[in-house]
């Protein structure tokens, strides 16, 4: 199946929810990217790590290995909504890894506390990816 042609009634549905997927969650990704709460995150990541090693044991999973999963998924949802934003999939990526790098620089500022981290970067990339793809598919529904 192909995807809906640009001003059909189905491609003006897909970016309604776009916008409304990217607004609701940019509001909350900026309330989360200026909050000072480092160690705050950080404790939630160790938790997750505790709940999912006493899941499945001896997996080999550290507590860096959640966060990095936890980054990946942090933006599947901006690749999807930018996905079904544009018709391009590489300008989706593409806004989604300039986002991704603004709030990365923003961390830099010292009363926030937080560290910025090319890796972060690196792994809201592939969520961004994957959010676009999902997209991708969900245009040819």
């Amino acid at each position: 199946m192909k995807a809906p042609e640009p001003d059909s009634p189905r491609r003006r549905a897909d970016r309604r929810l776009g916008m409304a997927l990217l607004l609701s969650y940019g509001i909350a990704t900026l309330l989360l990217v200026f909050s000072p709460i480092s160690w705050q995150l950080n404790r939630l990541t160790v938790r997750l790590w505790v709940a999912l090693t006493n899941r499945v044991p001896g997996q080999g999973l550290l507590p860096e290995d959640v966060g990095t999963i936890l980054n990946v998924v942090l933006f599947v949802p901006v690749g999807f909504a930018l996905g079904l934003l544009t018709t391009s999939p590489r300008r989706a990526l593409a806004i989604a890894i300039g986002a991704s790098a603004l709030i990365e620089i923003i961390q830099l500022i010292p009363t926030l506390g937080r560290q910025a981290s090319l890796s972060d970067v690196l792994t809201n990339a592939a969520g961004a990816a994957v959010g676009v793809g999902l997209a991708w598919v969900w245009h040819r529904r």
